[in-house]
């Protein structure tokens, strides 16, 4: 009988199943791993985390023999997984089941037993910055005490945290003297011992600055530190932060360097000048306002001193306005600036159509937690409300307070905000009539959970001496709308003559309440109730509301979608859709 060949490629299939060689495209053995008497999550995700088994189990080349090898390298693994925790002599039982199909299941049966117990702790600071506020806190607040399970990563997170603080307090010379745990394995207890030598406090040297457009001096007004101040890194940040905010650079990098003969830091800072001119343009829409475009042009800066100018255009299908202004930053540019605007606009509304032009000069500083504003301004308006027309001009002093508090929950905004502007007008002095007016506005927005968040909001203003027959239409209070009272017209509401027509008020009070149910992290639902009105005080009527909406959260605001109705009329539903600040 003739031999007959084996062809190659079958020859070469033999051979390779003869040896255990699996082909391209096999699947791989599963890995089934348990790990039982691990109540406690952080130990058992630490544990999980450190099993070599773990990290190997989705290898495709992983072979009956890894299985086993990894498997043998688990108890020291788990024990050190453990360790950290102050669970340092733990009983593990290990077991490897083949399973069918090639698969494996790898079972840890772990018995942490009782953890070290820290028995005495010894924290020494040394050195003339010892008696620092900063570091006597931080070592009130070190977390572990006599008593407590030894916890290694509380101790280095304590233990760096100091190393830190230090280097941010200008402490470039300390460093630890001493710093061990010392384990009785037999006894359960550890002895943790940290000395800290502080060295001397470093302190500012010279502020030098690269060249720019701007004046030496104006540069060195935005700091906000002095040669032979204590140095502090937080002081740094805000040197940055405000020569940033100032628009002035595109870009300001702040170098600390100490010297090597003396604890001094100088501050190397260079700058990159923005570019002096700058073009905005924009448009958008809003229930209130219709269709709307804007457009402006910004000098950044007009000379070495720093001052600014612009132009600026609005228009929308209710109203138009242009305006140029000139700003001049003061003794304190962070903080102190002088501004002036003037004006042209014109709006027409349902209720009322105005003529307006204004000069204002204003004169703002932050002393403190909140910023003034003392202004003057000149408004001369031609104007018609209901069926009567007039004008009027007004020469008009005011102040104005304002601050807003913001933190961060989740990447969302949570906080509040305040505003109060008071303004006067004299017969005596120019104007047509006498009156002196008030407006208060502030909002909260409050967590409650890290989905759900509370809303409120409160406006109410007031104008006395003058009878509101004599106030210009800008000066009068009308509500309804997507900023007062959703649900109504744009200033549909308040006061009426004998024909039924809004004539506006004396007075306004309306109020919101606002709850939202977050969608992710940029959408949110939201249920909401309007309250108030504009009035006169001898016929206060006030109106509410209520309703649903959509919320979008977007890098310049919140774009709100509402539908909204009147809870004391006859009145249908009414869609808003607007853009607000957050909070």
């Amino acid at each position: 009988m003739p031999h007959r060949r084996l062809h190659p490629l079958l020859l070469l299939s033999c051979l390779l199943a003869g040896i255990g060689i699996g082909l391209p495209g096999a699947g791989h053995a599963a890995v089934e791993i348990r790990i039982e008497g691990l109540e406690d999550a952080t130990l058992r995700e630490n544990v999980e985390a450190r099993l070599p088994l773990q990290r190997y189990r989705d290898d495709d080349a992983l072979s009956p023999a890894d299985v086993r090898h990894l498997h043998q390298k688990s108890p020291a693994a788990i024990r050190s997984a453990l360790e950290p925790f102050g669970y340092v002599d733990p009983a593990i039982d290990s077991e490897l089941q083949a399973q069918d199909g090639g698969d494996w299941r790898a079972t840890y049966r772990v018995d942490p037993g009782e953890p070290v117990r820290v028995e005495e702790v010894s924290i020494s600071l040394e050195g003339p910055a010892a008696d620092l506020p900063e570091l006597t806190t931080w070592r009130e607040e070190y977390p572990l005490s006599s008593g407590d399970r030894l916890d290694h990563a509380a101790h280095d997170a304590a233990r760096n945290r100091l190393e830190t603080l230090a280097r941010e307090l200008g402490l470039f010379d300390g460093a630890f003297r001493e710093r061990r745990i010392v384990v009785d394995r037999e006894a359960g207890t550890a002895d943790i011992e940290l000395t800290y030598t502080t060295g001397p406090r470093y302190r500012f040297g010279d502020l030098l600055f690269t060249d720019s457009a701007l004046s030496p001096d104006l540069v060195r007004r935005f700091s906000p530190v002095e040669p032979g101040d204590p140095y502090h890194g937080d002081q740094v940040i805000e040197l940055q932060r405000a020569l940033l905010d100032s628009q002035y650079f595109a870009r300001a990098e702040v170098i600390p360097e100490p010297r090597a003969d003396e604890p001094v830091v100088d501050l190397t800072v260079r700058l990159t000048d923005n570019l002096p001119t700058r073009y905005t343009a924009g448009g958008g829409y809003g229930t209130d306002t219709g269709p709307r475009v804007r457009g402006g042009i910004e000098r950044r800066y007009l000379n070495a001193a720093g001052h600014r100018a612009g132009v600026e255009a609005r228009v929308s299908a209710i109203s138009r306005e242009g305006a140029a202004w000139y700003r001049i930053p003061l003794e304190d540019p962070r903080r102190e600036e002088l501004a002036a605007r003037a004006s042209l606009d014109e709006t027409r509304t349902d209720t009322s159509e105005r003529s307006r032009e204004q000069l204002r000069l204003a004169l703002t500083r932050v002393p403190g937690l909140w910023s003034r504003t003392l202004s003057l301004g000149l408004e001369r308006e031609r104007y018609r409300v209901a069926d009567e027309r007039d004008h009027s001009l007004l020469l008009l002093p005011g102040i104005q307070w304002q601050r807003t508090r913001v933190r961060h929950l989740g990447g969302v905004a949570h906080g509040w905000h305040a505003d109060f502007a008071l303004r006067g007008a004299s017969e005596a002095v120019v104007s047509d009539i006498d009156l002196i007016r008030g407006d208060l506005e502030a909002r909260w927005v409050l967590p409650i959970t890290e989905r759900h968040r509370l809303r409120l909001r409160s406006r109410l203003g007031a104008t006395a001496l003058a009878e509101v027959e004599e106030l210009p239409a800008s000066l009068r209070f009308f509500a309804g709308g997507d900023r007062t009272l959703r649900g109504f017209g744009y200033q549909h509401l308040g006061p009426t003559d004998a024909e039924g027509e809004v004539t506006g008020g004396s007075a306004l009070a309306v109020a919101t309440a606002e709850y939202e149910h977050a969608l992710g992290e940029d959408f949110a639902l939201a249920l909401f109730h309007d309250a108030g009105n504009a009035y006169n005080p001898d016929a206060a009527e006030f109106r509410r509301s209520a309703g649903l909406g959509f919320r979008w959260r977007l890098p310049i605001g919140t774009l709100a979608v509402d539908l909204a109705r009147a809870v004391d009329t006859a009145a249908g539903w009414r869609f808003h859709l607007y853009l607000r600040p957050d909070p």
